[in-house]
């Protein structure tokens, strides 16, 4: 949710639509596929596997954010044209870095409040 608030402002991302989509859910019209693509499906991934373990959690996702933010976005993404940043690369690697706490932190949170025990 945080990262899709970034795309609505317009001051760190110009995007260059490559694709023009004809039929989308009206909400959904100018977000990137890139917020609910790759990235978000592979932090929670990540965090299917490793809860309850913290700092797996945090470790893989620092190496899997690093990746995508020195890697495959300025490599892949950038270069096929898909969107253009204006924030360096650090920046934009603590912005997609950002959810890992608050995705753990909620989870943790929903268990005390549902009565899940976790196997920690």
């Amino acid at each position: 949710m945080i990262k899709v608030a970034y795309f609505f402002t317009g001051k760190w991302y110009n995007f260059r639509i490559a694709l023009t989509i004809t039929n989308n859910v009206f909400f959904l019209t100018d977000v990137s596929s890139f917020e609910y693509g790759f990235l978000p499906v592979v932090t929670i991934y990540v965090f299917y596997i490793t809860y309850p373990r913290f700092w797996l959690f945090v470790g893989t996702n620092i190496i899997l954010d690093v990746v995508q933010a020195f890697i495959i976005s300025p490599f892949i993404f950038e270069k096929f044209g898909l969107y253009r940043l204006n924030i360096n690369r650090f920046e934009f690697f603590l912005v997609i870095f950002c959810i890992v706490p608050i995705i753990y932190y909620y989870q943790k949170w929903y268990d005390k409040v549902s009565g899940n025990i976790s196997k920690t």
